[in-house]
């Protein structure tokens, strides 16, 4: 089974290192990428008003520190969103900041991750990410509910 998971990642470099550590078939997920919140949000919003709701990625990996409407904002929006706040977010970052993380789960978030420390280590935790959120979660699959 495919899934549709968006990365919203500014940096080339971890994005880059997240695809290796994921290593995913292109028949097992679907991966899309956006490099700024702003434009993460005015395309899961055109996707979702526009009907396009089976086109919606099925979980989002999102990243605090993005240029524009931050992590934190994005978290807040897409919860909010009756057509979004359905799709599962795992934040991934370098801050280990409890309020940030209380944060997090306070506005819905399904996961929080930490993106920093040895390369084993990163691995683990996206190795981990894998396993659970693209093969043994059952995710929505926005398609069905027509």
């Amino acid at each position: 089974m495919e899934r549709r998971l968006l990365i919203i990642e500014d940096s080339k470099e971890d994005y880059a290192a997240i695809l290796r550590a994921l290593d995913c078939r292109a028949d097992e997920v679907q991966i899309s990428h956006s490099t700024d919140g702003d434009g993460a949000l005015e395309t899961l919003t055109d996707l979702a008003t526009a009907g396009k709701i089976g086109k919606l990625p099925q979980i989002i990996v999102l990243d605090l520190n993005l240029p524009g409407t931050g992590g934190r904002d994005i978290l807040v929006e897409l919860k909010r969103d009756a057509l979004l706040k359905i799709i599962p977010v795992v934040v991934l970052t370098t801050s280990t900041n409890p309020r940030d993380i209380a944060d997090c789960y306070r506005n819905g978030v399904n996961g929080y991750c930490v993106k920093g420390g040895d390369r084993t280590t990163f691995v683990e935790t996206m190795q981990a990410f894998k396993r659970f959120w693209l093969q043994a979660a059952l995710l929505p699959n926005r398609a069905d509910e027509r």
